[in-house]
């Protein structure tokens, strides 16, 4: 008799459903690339069967749903999830069966020019679990080892779901170099902006400022270590130009970049983390950011930062405890549209599916 299991699958043009699947064993996968046409060839001897503990629903599932990113439907979501290794290929060595395990959902080829040249968050050949091929929201799935980083069973569900974006957010912030003496503002209050509110409150940084309408996110934001938080209609009336060190889109709306030139003082950083939905355009004038001598950064995914995630994640601080805060509801896999209702009428900030947990 053949095991099936409970998935959230995208089918395309907007159509996500929830249903049986059959339960996935080890055997060599073609993963469609990301960037250019073709397939990765991923090997039985390098992959791993993992059971999912949990999967955080990310605002990248919902540019999918809409049309603004890119996927290879029919597909099964979920690309932030963490879960225990079932079964392993035979040549895997770093991974045993029963570790806890983190994923990183973004499949390098190691041997393009980007990856030889320490930027394999550029690979021209990656793929991507959870966007162009199975993910996270079942309760098995097949990932290359890897990709898969051993997880300290001490580190509550809750705090540990929020590896992969931390990654990202960790990844960004190495960029443009956090000092303790800066005065840091950052362009939405949603996960995202409260993960870099709280990685700076870490580091030290008291004074940060978030712009962000919603009441409910206002709340997370100040609990993740925000000193103040703008509604964007009180923006020019609290903020004087040339104010802050540093800049941080965590948002990606429309017409926010010429804000944060504004805002940065001479010689400040600007960090464009949200700007991903392709179809945003936005327009602004550089010669201001010119005459600042502003360094503005890009900064896509994550690439080196995983293992400082983990000891991030493990950390003593009492502070990081308040990850946990951030998941406002948890959910199982037949729940799915539920989930994406409440986060998309903004009445959730982090929704959690447990692909084990039955209607």
């Amino acid at each position: 008799m053949v095991e099936t299991m409970r998935a959230a699958v995208y089918e395309g043009n907007g159509k996500l459903v929830v249903q049986d699947v059959v339960v996935p064993s080890l055997h060599g996968i073609l993963a469609p690339k990301k960037f250019e046409k073709g397939y990765v060839a991923i090997k039985t001897d390098d992959t791993c069967l993992i059971e999912v503990e949990a999967a955080g629903i990310c605002g990248t599932d919902f540019h999918i749903l809409e049309g603004k990113h890119g996927s290879s439907p029919p597909i099964i979501l979920g690309h932030e999830y963490i879960g225990r290794v079932v079964d392993t290929g035979w040549s895997v060595t770093h991974i045993q069966r029963g570790d806890r395990v983190a994923v990183d959902p973004n499949i390098k080829c190691g041997v393009c020019e980007f990856c030889r040249n320490a930027r394999p968050n550029m690979c021209r050949n990656m793929s991507t679990l959870g966007i162009f091929m199975d993910g996270g929201f079942a309760r098995y799935n097949l990932v290359p080892a890897k990709q898969l980083y051993r997880l300290p069973e001490e580190i509550p569900s809750h705090r540990a779901v929020f590896f992969e974006p931390l990654a990202c957010v960790m990844h960004g912030l190495e960029k443009v170099r956090p000092r303790f003496s800066d005065r840091v503002l950052i362009y939405g209050g949603g996960t995202i902006g409260c993960l870099f509110a709280l990685s700076l409150s870490l580091s030290g940084i008291r004074e940060i400022i978030v712009i962000e309408p919603s009441e409910l996110r206002k709340s997370y934001a100040f609990h993740m270590g925000a000193r103040s938080v703008i509604h964007p209609s009180q923006e020019e009336k609290k903020i004087r130009a040339s104010d802050f060190d540093l800049v941080i889109d965590a948002a990606g709306a429309s017409g926010i970049v010429p804000h944060m030139i504004e805002y940065a003082r001479p010689g400040a950083r600007l960090l464009l983390f949200g700007q991903q939905n392709v179809t945003v355009r936005d327009t602004a004038s550089f010669t201001m950011a010119n005459q600042k001598e502003l360094e503005i950064h890009g900064s896509y995914a994550a690439s080196y930062s995983f293992n400082r995630t983990i000891e991030t994640l493990c950390s003593s601080n009492p502070r990081i405890k308040r990850l946990e805060y951030l998941v406002s509801h948890t959910l199982g896999v037949d729940d799915i549209h539920c989930a994406m209702e409440l986060l998309k009428t903004g009445n959730a900030l982090k929704v959690v599916i447990t692909p084990g947990k039955v209607k």
